[in-house]
């Protein structure tokens, strides 16, 4: 399907969490915009420097709706924007960070692949060249060792269960229940641990891994760390329908 065409007759929405990423974001924004979507939500976690700014900055563009709130988390920023999405009469959701760690310019490839009929789509990094890309040696080994412990616990065959560049259709976000997950980061694990318990249909396409060398991570390894362990050790059970 040539690119001119994948976008013929959908409507997309795309989500961005903003937290802290004043360097960034509107760049990202930007070329997001260039892309045939819909629209933009931007939601502001309670930033503490200029992006406030620059989200109201931005929110006067054309396809631009822009959320602020206190500090939730990742997690739950997520939740408000797929909530966002459900008020919405869009065809697919599609998720990019904030943080310049997504290249817009991919985002086809996702939406391709749900226009070929998957339910839910990963941009894995894990696909491509993750270290080539920047990515800390210390960061590689985590996010290695991390996905291949999830895959043996909860039986599946995911890339990467640390990547945020992903789309969902419709049918995923009802059926997902995504409000009893996480409102931290380990929120996209869940949510593809979710699709595969309820037999969605899960692609996973290669993406450009971007690290930039003065970015700032909002991460705490440890507890992020034992999010994922108990995650495991409840067999994710949180993350279906039951």
């Amino acid at each position: 399907m040539a690119e001119s065409t994948v976008w013929d007759g959908l409507r997309v929405m795309v989500g961005i969490p903003a937290y802290n990423v004043e360097q960034r974001l509107e760049d990202t924004v930007r070329r997001v915009l260039r892309e045939l979507v819909t629209c933009v939500v931007i939601v502001d976690d309670g930033s503490t420097d200029g992006t406030p700014s620059i989200v109201d900055r931005l929110s006067r563009e054309d396809r631009v709706t822009v959320i602020h709130q206190a500090n939730q988390g990742y997690g739950a920023v997520h939740k408000r924007l797929l909530d966002e999405f459900l008020r919405r009469d869009d065809d697919y959701f599609v998720m990019v960070h904030g943080d310049g760690q997504h290249a817009p310019e991919e985002m086809v490839n996702l939406v391709r692949a749900l226009r070929g009929g998957a339910d839910v789509v990963l941009g894995s990094r894990a696909l491509g060249d993750m270290r080539g890309g920047g990515m800390p040696l210390y960061k590689f080994m985590g996010n290695r060792v991390l996905t291949r412990l999830e895959n043996a616990v909860f039986g599946t065959q995911i890339t990467s269960f640390h990547c945020g560049y992903k789309a969902c259709n419709r049918r995923s976000v009802v059926e997902v229940r995504y409000h009893d997950m996480t409102d931290g980061f380990h929120f996209d694990g869940q949510f593809l641990v979710a699709t595969c318990k309820l037999g969605l249909k899960l692609a996973q396409v290669p993406v450009t891994t971007i690290y930039h060398p003065d970015g700032v991570s909002h991460l705490r390894a440890l507890p992020y760390l034992l999010e994922v362990i108990e995650f495991m050790i409840s067999g994710g059970r949180r993350a279906t329908r039951v």
